[in-house]
């Protein structure tokens, strides 16, 4: 298959009693490569922009940081499993390498605190075995979702196999989902639309972390509510994703949200580095 660049516009909007601490939109391309093998596929993806068109500034040095931090995985080599998802890094090896270069130039810039070192011992850990990583980033795992298989069109959203999300409000705790599915089939488009939410069972262990950390701050009773929308249209005549369009909103109470949105793009032309 011949590369293809797609844009991905993220938004974050991160709000404590009614104020957005958090407030981001960033634009990243993505060139994409994708190859047929015997048993999986086996894909290229490099980042060739990535622009932070919003931030508060007093975060702007943080997201830069992080920019660089993350450096090493601006081109990989994945094999991918035939119903999507990321099975292999092919070419950790490589990362690490570069990681280790990075890690000297952070080194350089910063001082010798305890949270610094951690910081670089968690980029040690990231980038010695990055499937992990990449597995828990919401990108990537929208861009290869195990979305590749026999689909029944539908006028009405059914029960599938549920999602798990990682909370961004509770430390990375992951959050049970029930999820519905939706099918449409237009000529050559395909459309599969997916609605989430909590399953509200299963946080007590969210509910009692916000006990012990946030109640006090946040003068509220726990009152958690997750709603995720998720839409992708493919071209059935090539097998490849026009779209994708996602919007999460996770509440821990009325003074505590955050929402995201992913808009993923197929585009026509190339896209050079500025």
């Amino acid at each position: 298959m011949e590369s293809v660049n797609y844009s991905i516009i993220q938004t974050i909007d991160m709000q404590v009693s009614g104020q957005s601490m958090v407030d981001s939109e960033t634009e990243i391309i993505w060139e994409y490569e994708k190859r047929e093998g015997s048993d999986a596929f086996y894909d290229k993806v490099s980042q060739k922009k990535y622009t932070i068109k919003y931030i508060k500034s007093i975060y702007r040095p943080l997201a830069e940081y992080m920019q660089k931090f993350n450096s090493p995985l601006d081109l990989l080599f994945l094999k991918i499993a035939p119903q999507g998802g990321i099975a292999e890094i092919k070419n950790q090896e490589s990362i690490y390498d570069q990681w280790l270069e990075v890690k000297k130039e952070l080194t350089s810039e910063m001082g010798n605190t305890l949270e610094e070192k951690q910081i670089l011992e968690g980029g040690d850990k990231d980038f010695s075995n990055s499937l992990p990583l990449l597995k828990k980033n919401l990108i990537f795992r929208l861009f290869f979702m195990k979305l590749y298989k026999t689909y029944l069109i539908s006028d009405s959203y059914n029960l599938v196999d549920s999602f798990t999300y990682v909370s961004q409000i509770f430390e990375q705790e992951n959050v049970s989902l029930i999820t519905k599915q939706k099918v449409e089939k237009n000529n050559y488009l395909l459309k599969i639309k997916f609605y989430s939410e909590a399953d509200l069972l299963k946080i007590d262990k969210l509910k009692e972390l916000y006990n012990s950390k946030l109640k006090d701050f946040l003068k509220q009773e726990f009152d958690y509510s997750f709603s995720w929308s998720l839409e992708y249209t493919f071209d059935l005549r090539n097998n490849q994703m026009l779209s994708c369009h996602s919007k999460i909103k996770e509440q821990a109470c009325s003074h505590y949200k955050y929402l995201t949105e992913h808009k993923i793009s197929l585009i026509e032309k190339n896209i050079t580095n500025e």
